[in-house]
């Protein structure tokens, strides 16, 4: 609030302050967030390990094979990624070589995929096919997440629970 503003009895414009404010820093964590994904493939955002968030080149802490976190064949979020995702995840190791069995929880993307995701995740039947099989994608319980500020409109994420959860023994 400024000397002004009280000089020249600004009363509305101070009551609505504390709202702008707090509407700024929603925004600022929403931008935050999503930098987190925006930045996922960025050659220059480098995580504990030494190389981006999203990589074929995860290195093994035992020295042995790297560890990829991304799908086989990059692809458009589809009926066949996700399931391609959701395979890919199940046969997921440590460094020990024990299967992680992460479980996904969330889809994170831009607004552009929401009915698709919709579509997907809901349908009786799968969706998009001429077939009348049942939806098996449905069980997964997977929900979905609008990320407005994603600048990659086509990117797609699987979020999981804490893998040291998922883990079955």
């Amino acid at each position: 609030i400024t000397e002004e503003m009280l000089r020249f009895a600004h009363h509305e414009q101070i009551k609505n302050l504390p709202q702008q404010l707090a509407k700024s820093q929603q925004e600022r964590k929403e931008l935050d967030g999503a930098n987190i994904f925006n930045n996922a493939f960025a050659g220059g955002t480098l995580w504990g390990d030494g190389v981006v968030l999203c990589s074929a080149s995860h290195p093994n802490p035992t020295g042995g094979a790297v560890m990829s976190n991304l799908l086989t064949t990059p692809a458009d979020f589809s009926v066949t990624s996700l399931k391609a995702a959701l395979t890919q995840s199940r046969k997921m190791v440590d460094s020990a070589g024990l299967y992680l069995r992460p479980t996904p929880d969330l889809i994170v993307s831009a607004p552009d995929y929401e009915f698709e995701v919709d579509e997907i995740l809901h349908s009786e039947k799968i969706a998009n096919s001429a077939n009348n099989n049942k939806n098996s994608l449905s069980r997964y319980g997977l929900t979905w997440y609008c990320l407005t500020r994603m600048t990659d409109l086509d990117a797609w994420f699987l979020v999981f629970k804490n893998r040291d959860e998922a883990r079955l023994y």
